[in-house]
Parts: C-alpha cells; sequence; structure tokens
C-alpha cells in the first residue's frame, strides 16, 4: 500500500516483483484505512511479510494503537523502520532536517505498543505473535527474541 499519489504511479508491480509467480499488489491507500478495512472484513486475508519505513512517526497514539494488532493479525512478518524522539534530533542536527510532522516516541513507546503483537527477531524484522510463538517459529534463536 501506498498512500502518496505521485509515489504510487511511479511504482509498476512488474518491477517490483522477482518473478511474474510472486503475488504481489499495489494498492494506492493510507495505512489506517488499510486497517479499518482489514478490521471490517469477516475473513481476513493475511501476507507474508509487510513493509512499513518511516510512517509509523505520523500516526497518532490512538490510530497506531487500532493499527498494530491489525497488521499483527495480517502479515505474518513486518520489515518496520521508524525513527524514534534521539534519531529525530539527529536529523536536525547532522542534516539540518526538521520534520515538523513526525510525532516523536521513545524507543521504549515502540517497543511497549509492538512487543504485545510482534517478536523482535532481527534487525528491523518483526514476527507477528498472532501467527507464531517460541514453538511454532522458524527463527529459534530465542536468546534473540524479544
Amino acid at each position: 500500500i501506498e498512500p502518496s499519489e505521485y509515489i504510487f504511479n511511479q511504482a509498476s508491480v512488474e518491477n517490483l516483483r522477482p518473478v511474474a509467480s510472486t503475488g504481489l499488489k499495489l494498492e494506492r491507500i493510507d495505512l489506517f484505512s488499510w486497517a479499518e478495512r482489514c478490521h471490517s472484513q469477516k475473513r481476513p486475508r493475511w501476507y507474508d511479510l509487510g513493509v512499513c519505513t518511516s510512517v509509523f512517526q505520523y500516526l497518532t497514539d490512538e490510530e497506531l494503537e487500532f493499527v498494530v494488532p491489525i497488521m499483527a493479525k495480517q502479515v505474518r512478518y513486518l520489515y518496520l523502520t521508524v525513527p524514534t524522539d534521539k534519531e529525530l534530533d539527529r536529523q536536525i542536527e547532522e542534516l539540518n532536517f526538521h520534520d515538523t510532522f513526525a510525532i516523536r516516541r521513545t524507543r521504549k513507546f515502540y517497543h511497549k505498543l509492538l512487543g504485545k503483537n510482534f517478536t523482535f527477531i532481527s534487525s528491523r524484522v518483526l514476527e507477528s505473535r498472532h501467527h507464531f510463538d517460541e514453538e511454532t517459529s522458524s527463527f529459534t534463536d530465542l536468546l534473540y527474541r524479544f
């Protein structure tokens, strides 16, 4: 999903899909609207992988509380990047870029929010607690699961 009309129009399924048999669908919709639609479906469809890069900082706390559990039901694995308050500070200091739309949150906030529904299994990769637990996960380096 991609909410930006410009970026959506630049994307091409053929260019994003490594092989023709890969089930890839592009849709122009924002994350909250997508979650609302998924929540209302009687038979939710799930995906192997969700990619969410630099989106969470633009959603309110209430929107995140709604979206994250739905994402955990819809995606088995989530590749996630989101800047914390300290990283937003670095953007200002190092790049002279102040994102006035980004909501500043701590690492602790994101860990608490995500930890209810996902397990961190690698750098930027989360596994849905809805689909997996320690017994059913293929990622068995239990020391590194949190």
